[in-house]
């Protein structure tokens, strides 16, 4: 414990707004265009109001009229339910299966509506149309097939299941009591004229249910039910999902209504089957007759959403390019800075197309299944498709190396985080005389004294100075005004996650400024070197564009081709797309080595040097180039390699032929048919794919030690079967089970059973057992999305019901002309909504019940009291609510199961992976042969992980649907931390593919390069895997050491800059020295890359370390400043909530401050500096729910001020130091602006109402320098401060010291830190940094005597220090 003469830490209580994301800087004002005066003079407000007078003048008279009901019609089109509906009905391929599916559907309304057919269907003819617009045969044909295969074997087994619960029940029942049956007769005896209905009334009146049969009945459904449902869970989405779901209505009715019955009626299961397997063989037929489509030819088609994407970001790439050449070069910073915006925002919409194309991927990768059991008649078989696919995921793989080159860009021009700059920041200078080359080592600049040192070179410095500090966790309150509404200590990881890198305390902060003080401004050189890029990378920029459309040309001109021999005269270009290719590759291995240019009198004397200013070129650009040169490398020979297999294939394969698989294929396939399980369906405490990965083991119960027996050993195993009782699937069955037969109890008790049919509560039970989810979230969305679609549903219904029928029983004629007309466009809803699933299959479904069901009603008599029209809509709406509503309700009975924890124990998985994976990485580069080919195995795991990886992402929008009084979900933190983990994946997959590129000399020399070959390195970095991994899991938070920054191990390195590492035991067979011809080669070119990627992977790990877990220090913000300030001499700690105004911090404020008892026993150290920061969300505009009356703000900062030196607080100490800073100004047009993209991604109205003014603000900064005064205390004026450095209280003069209008940028801090600094010089000249003194001593001092520590440590204790 410290003395209590120990010094204590600075803390600051500060208050900034809550967390919204920062906004990137206001771009500058555009460059004027050459030939245009550079200033002029600005018009008057006569000349504008009469300017903007005659544009509105002029707009107006050339204005069109606009009727109104186009300006209806636009304004419906426009909303979101509707705006995906033009560019679906503008394509002709899209109505094609529409048109199949409305065929089917309509062809099996007719045979309802023919007399004669519907009495062979029987009472559920009706059901013909559920299974029509829940199974449309919109697929193609094997594919429908495979469905309705599907449909047949679980009806089949489902009506088998009844079968057997109907002939149990008949064994235990019992003769009727006569005197029962004779009442029932007498009941209904004016029936008797209609035999029929007689005998229906008196047996659904229930005067045969029995208890025992009824037992029987409930426990098979049940069961049956369940254990359907449980299946359809562990394998949906599959060919299997629907076909389950109407095996789980047969089992319902069939069982429900054989209870009503006094004998064995086995029939009950084929009123359901027969429509059943009626419709299946239309929508069969329909599949083979009606716009048939083959597998193949459907994959084809979906080539375009991976080639488009592509073509659009070549031709934006294009564009950017051409724009950048034809530019002069800017010599001014602020033209140098709008240039290099410009950059920044193309490079961001170019980086959007590319990955874009990723989302074309997966419908190729679900559907390249069917291709080896695919009947189709067409040029290519199933075999070449799966290898054009392989071929076009590799182009695709190689985009993602040019996004990230496109992200680099955004993220050093920006400074937004520690990411994709794997070297060090520092000037290029000679370091060695004479003729030799010179090597270039980090920082080493001996000829240069202006450079400053920098962490490279003080290695030991920086360790000790490491190890010396104490560790607080602080929960730093980040100028966080978040529009969200949220307040609380936690911080908005979306806000921080792509802006900031973060630390996870005092410990690692001065690791992070270090790093961060590394990456300095060369907007001029970065630009040129940019310039240099898109110069030599045109030409093959174009050529890659021509090759994928002509890619694209050519698969669909194959898809479309209808002739049995090949017709000469359609040209793909293919043949001249690939020449061109070919020689913009061999033309760009020549052209690349401008780049090189800039650096090469540094390597060569005989090259002329530039002038002073580009002999100060950063490494980064450099390395920045060769990142683009070499996926543009990669990306073209990708293409190329595609395009000349295509090549091979037109020849090859000059006319159309039938394919067709064996028999035993399609047998094979259905085997496995079913899709692999989704990541959060593993068990919560028995996940076995985390078994020994990265230390995590299997699940073991400490008070059990394993037998000496074997014998016993082995019998020990078989009971780990019962721990499947713990699993969530089956415990989802059993609630499954136990809703089914709660909803179906009435059905099963005499009294309520006629209530229960005649009302249709089947359908109560339907939807509560389909609506029951393992996760209550996942039931909530259900129930909003089955509440919607049976609304629409039912309405729909009822109008087309009533248009065909009128107020009668039923027309035939005018119901199958009205659903002639509503099909297709209920099955172009069904097939193209864009939406949930649920609700696209749930609202046509209820349509076609609601018909369906009412002209059953009216031609072959009402059997229940749901007749027809309003009488079935009104019912089947009730029921639906009261059934969904039952499951929401039941999903919340213990036990519960949250998608939440699901969801981070799910992430917890895939950072375990990661590791995994990184280890196979490096384990395949370790190989002692000389060339290595990329491992297979690792490329699969990769690609297996990123895909469910994108499965999660869906999971995370029910997972928000899930009440909790604990507070909300911060869904926010869990998508940046998906979009971490999906670039930690990808920039694996490019470190897997670039190491196996490069020999062995040269693979070694990247691994030393890049530490990846210190064991004590790579231990940092798993354990920092590992910790995030175990503290995800275990909902823990993370050590308070922990080996991060890893950016900052991985600079620790003994080799630097662009020199190679020098091992003696590989001598001659790498350069020993970097040379223009080594800069030049492709090895080193490749080299250089893998540092880069090395760098940005271990930057991402730091943002899961940083981000994810812990609320930290942004970095370059006052508190990283102060801690540098005060490093081994006093320790920071922050004490700040994101939102919090004075009024709210006053209770927090005693819940951190020790008091003094606590102090006087050495439970706490004293405080020697507090800084008091509020009055930025007190000042928001009246009517806001932080806003704090100007009075009542002056009256809290007198009265936190109080709690420190009254001696009647209980927190008093009369050593602390205190000091008030005022709240900054504001921008208050940037930031509505900012605040209204937050709301309108909210879907909030008046998006544009103003939360804060810049009156407010000097108020509010004016009232804390009066509350100064008055308390006789120092203060920092941080709203004259920042007008001042600004020159003025425009937004234009503010603009570089805020983010987005509120929050500070680096510099905006650092005007704040030096006020700071110097009213703590002026006031309290004993805490100013330069006179306090140091706890720890200097490193040289340690390294000439270690025993100084000792000596520190001892005088620290006895409080002399």
């Amino acid at each position: 414990m410290p003395s209590q003469d120990t010094p204590a830490p600075i803390i600051r209580i500060s208050q900034l707004p809550p967390s919204a994301p920062p906004s990137p800087h206001p771009s500058q004002p555009p460059t004027p265009e050459p030939g245009t005066p550079a200033l002029t003079t600005p018009p008057s407000h006569d000349e504008r109001e009469s300017r903007s007078k005659h544009v509105r003048l002029q707009f107006e008279e050339e204005k069109p009229r606009v009727s109104t009901w186009r300006r209806w019609y636009e304004r419906v089109i426009s909303h979101h339910w509707f705006s995906w509906v033009p560019g679906k009905a503008s394509l002709w391929p899209n109505w094609k299966p529409v048109i199949r599916c409305a065929l089917a559907a309509w062809i099996g309304l007719v045979i309802q509506l023919i007399r004669a057919s519907e009495a062979v269907l029987g009472y559920a003819a009706f059901f013909v149309l559920v299974v029509a617009f829940m199974i449309p045969p919109s697929q193609p044909i094997v594919q429908s097939l495979e469905v309705f295969v599907n449909l047949f074997f679980f009806a089949s087994l489902a009506w088998a299941w009844s079968c057997l619960g109907i002939f149990i029940a008949g064994a235990v029942r019992v003769p009727t009591d006569p005197a029962t049956i004779a009442a029932a007769e007498e009941k209904w005896a004016y029936l008797q004229s209609n035999p029929t209905s007689y005998q229906m009334r008196i047996i659904y009146e229930g005067t045969y249910i029995q208890a025992k049969p009824s037992i029987v009945c409930a426990v098979f459904l049940s069961v049956g039910t369940g254990v359907f449902l449980w299946y359809k869970l562990r394998t949906q989405p599959s060919p299997a999902t629907f076909p389950l779901v109407l095996s789980c209505i047969l089992i319902d009715v069939s069982l429900t209504t054989a209870a009503f019955y006094p004998d064995a009626r086995y029939t009950t299961g084929l009123l359901f089957f027969l429509p059943m397997a009626v419709q299946a063989g239309l929508g069969m037929l329909a599949a083979l007759l009606v716009f048939p489509e083959s597998v193949g030819h459907s994959f084809q088609a979906k080539f375009s959403g991976v080639l488009g994407p592509l073509e659009s970001a070549m031709k934006a790439t294009d564009a950017l390019f051409v724009d950048a050449g034809g530019r002069s070069a800017a010599s001014d910073p602020d033209s140098c800075f709008a240039r290099l915006d410009e950059w920044t925002d193309k490079s961001k919409e170019i980086r959007q197309q590319l990955l874009a194309s990723l989302a074309g991927i997966p419908p190729l990768r679900a559907q390249q299944r069917y291709l080896s059991v695919d009947i189709s008649f067409s040029r290519l078989s199933g075999h070449d498709l799966r290898e054009l696919f392989d071929l076009l995921a590799t182009v695709q793989a190689r985009s993602g190396g040019m996004a990230f080159f496109f992200d680099v860009i955004v993220n050093n021009a920006k400074h937004t985080h520690l990411d994709s700059s794997a070297f060090s920041v520092h000037v290029v200078s000679q370091s060695r005389p004479g003729s030799r080359p010179a090597s270039i080592r980090g920082g080493d600049a001996d000829d240069d004294d202006e450079i400053p040192p920098t962490p490279d070179q003080e290695d030991n410095h920086d360790r000790l100075s490491i190890t010396a500090k104490r560790l607080h966790l602080g929960l730093f309150n980040r100028r966080s005004g978040s529009p969200f509404g949220h307040r609380g200590s936690h911080v908005s990881l979306l806000e921080h996650l792509r802006k900031i890198q973060q630390p996870v305390g005092v410990y690692e902060s001065q690791r992070y400024m270090d790093v961060e003080r590394a990456f300095a401004d060369d907007a001029p050189h970065t630009l040129e070197q940019l310039d240099l890029l898109a110069e030599c990378s045109l030409p093959l920029v174009r050529a890659c564009q021509t090759a994928l459309t002509a890619a694209d040309k050519w698969i669909m001109t194959v898809k479309s081709d209808r002739h049995f021999y090949r017709h000469k005269d359609v040209p793909c270009g293919l043949d001249d797309a690939t020449s061109e290719l070919q020689s913009a590759l061999d033309d760009f291995h020549v052209r690349r080595l401008e780049v090189v240019k800039a650096y090469s009198h540094i390597f060569d004397p005989n090259y002329p040097a530039p002038d002073d200013e580009r002999r100060k070129a950063h490494f980064r650009g450099l390395f920045q180039n060769f990142v683009a040169q070499y996926h543009l490398i990669e990306f073209g020979m990708a293409v190329l390699k595609l395009l000349r297999h295509m090549e091979d294939l037109d020849r090859s394969r000059p006319s159309r032929r039938f394919w067709y698989p064996k028999p035993w294929t399609f047998l094979k396939h259905l085997h496995g048919s079913h899709q692999e399980r989704h990541i959060t369906d593993g068990e919560d405490d028995n996940d076995n794919d985390l078994d020994d990965v990265l230390g995590e083991v299997k699940k073991r119960n400490p008070e059990y030690a394993p037998f000496d027996s074997a014998a016993l050993n082995v019998l020990s195993r078989f009971m780990t079967v019962f721990d499947i009782l713990e699993s969530r699937s089956l415990m989802y069955a059993v609630k499954a089970g136990i809703l089914g037969a709660l909803t179906t109890l009435p059905n099963f008790i005499a009294s309520s059973a006629a209530f229960y049919y005649y009302n249709r509560g089947v359908w109560v039970t339907i939807m509560a057992q389909l609506t029951l989810a393992v996760f209550s979230g996942d039931t909530t969305s259900a129930w909003l999305g089955r509440l919607v679609a049976s609304f629409w549903g039912c309405l729909l219904g009822m109008i087309v019901w009533y248009i065909g029928s009128g107020s009668g029983k039923g027309n035939p004629y005018g119901l199958g002309a009205a659903c002639a007309v509503a099909f297709p466009l209920a099955m172009f809803f069904r097939i193209h909504f864009p939406g949930q699933v649920l609700t696209a299959v749930m609202t046509p479904v209820t349509l076609g019940l609601v018909i369906g069901y009412s002209y059953l009603n009216g031609t072959l008599g009402a059997l229940t009291d749901a007749q027809w029209g309003w009488d079935v809509a009104w019912r089947r709406f009730v029921c639906v609510v009261i059934g969904i509503t039952a499951a929401w309700i039941f999903s919340y009975l213990p036990p519960s199961y949250s998608a939440k924890r699901a969801i981070r124990h799910s992430y917890a998985q895939v950072i375990a992976a990661s590791g995994s994976v990184f280890c196979d990485v490096l384990s395949n580069a370790n190989d002692h042969h000389n060339h290595i080919k990329e491992s297979f195995d690792t490329r699969q795991k990769l690609l297996t992980w990123r895909t469910k990886l994108n499965k999660l992402s869906v999971r995370h929008a029910n997972a928000a649907y899930e009440f909790s009084l604990r507070g909300r979900w911060p869904e926010e933190r869990y998508r940046a931390l998906l979009d971490t983990l999906q670039d930690t994946l990808s920039l694996l997959t490019q470190l897997n593919h670039v190491l196996a590129q490069l020999d062995r000399p040269w693979r070694k020399a990247l691994l030393d390069r890049t530490r990846l070959s210190d064991h004590a390195f790579l231990g940092d970095v798993l354990a920092v895997l590992s910790m995030c991994s175990t503290a995800l899991r275990s909902s823990t938070s993370l050590p308070q050491i922990t080996p991060s920054p890893l950016v900052a191990r991985f600079r620790e390195g003994k080799f630097k800059g662009l020199d190679l590492p020098n091992d003696p035991s590989d001598s001659g067979e790498i350069p020993s020295l970097v040379t223009v011809e080594v800069l030049e080669s492709e090895n080193y070119m490749r080299y250089a890359l893998g540092i880069t990627t090395t760098f940005s992977l271990l930057s991402r790990l730091d943002r899961i370390v940083g981000d994810s877990l812990t609320e930290a220090w942004s970095a370059g913000s006052l508190a990283q400043r102060m801690a540098e300030a005060y490093s081994r001499k006093l320790d920071v700690v922050n004490r700040g909530f994101g939102g919090y105004n004075s009024e709210w911090a006053i209770p927090v404020f005693r819940q951190f401050i020790a008091t003094k008892e606590h102090r006087e026993k050495g439970m706490a150290q004293r405080i020697k500096l507090m800084t008091i920061w509020f009055g930025t969300n007190d000042s928001v505009l009246e009517g806001e729910s932080q806003h704090v009356p100007l009075d009542k703000y002056k009256a809290n900062l007198s009265h936190l001020v109080s709690l420190v030196r009254s001696p009647m607080s209980p927190y008093q100490d009369p050593q602390t130091r205190i000091v008030l800073i005022t709240c900054p100004p504001v921008m208050e047009k940037a930031w509505t602006a900012h605040l209204a993209k937050v709301r309108t991604e909210r879907g909030e109205s008046d998006v544009n109402k103003p939360s804060r003014s810049k009156e407010n603000a000097r108020l509010y900064a004016q009232a804390c320098k009066d509350v100064a005064e008055q308390e006789k205390l120092p203060v920092v004026d941080a709203y004259g401060e920042v007008i001042r450095a600004a020159g003025g209280d425009s937004e234009d003069q503010l603009a570089r010291f805020f983010t987005d209008g509120l929050h500070f940028t680096a510099e905006g801090y650092e005007v704040l830190f030096q006020a700071l600094v110097k009213t703590i010089a002026d006031s309290y000249p004993e805490l100013d940094q330069v006179n306090v003194q140091r706890r720890m001593p200097e490193w040289s001092d340690v390294a000439t005597d270690q025993h100084v520590i000792n000596i520190a440590l001892d005088k620290r204790n006895r409080g002399e220090l």
